[in-house]
């Protein structure tokens, strides 16, 4: 799904003006700069991601029992 939209959109996208302007303080001049822009954007997406994933009622209530088990017992370390 994300080829055709890069092929298609985001790297004639970034060969105008318009992408270069908006986009060249942090993707640079180089040929890369639509594939770059791709992992910006995937980049973004998944820390939304994470953020809500940490947020979630489910991963509170597991931070919460790890925090209260006790801690394991140490290995015995064979002589």
């Amino acid at each position: 799904m994300i080829g055709p939209l890069a092929q298609f959109w985001l790297i004639p996208y970034m060969n105008t003006d318009a992408g270069r302007n908006a986009w060249g303080w942090l993707l640079g001049d180089g040929e890369a700069r639509g594939i770059a822009l791709v992992f910006v954007l995937a980049s973004l997406v998944m820390l939304v991601l994470v953020l809500l994933a940490l947020m979630s009622p489910p991963y509170r209530r597991l931070s919460r029992s790890y925090a209260s088990a006790a801690p394991p017992l140490p290995a015995e370390v064979p002589a």
